[in-house]
């Protein structure tokens, strides 16, 4: 949340969520990120991560990693972009 910005796109929240994941010695990803803005966060397993959010929109982060044999899950996540 705190990397979002006003027309941010998808794809740039998506890698901060995945560095930050990997900086913190994750072993992997426990499943492709999906960053989906707008009318795109109320779609099921969007994952095409491509579009700009709009202002004043929702943005809904699903995201996970993995450490040593344990496979984490940060689910869905909603906010508003400011």
């Amino acid at each position: 949340m705190v990397a979002s910005r006003q027309n941010q796109g998808e794809n740039y929240l998506a890698s901060i969520f995945e560095f930050g994941c990997k900086s913190r010695n994750a072993s992997r990803l426990s499943y492709p990120t999906v960053v989906a803005g707008g009318k795109n966060s109320t779609l099921i397993n969007y994952n095409l991560n491509n579009q700009i959010i709009p202002d004043n929109k929702l943005v809904m982060v699903d995201g996970g990693a993995q450490f040593g044999h344990y496979n984490c899950d940060l689910g869905n996540v909603v906010y508003n972009t400011l």
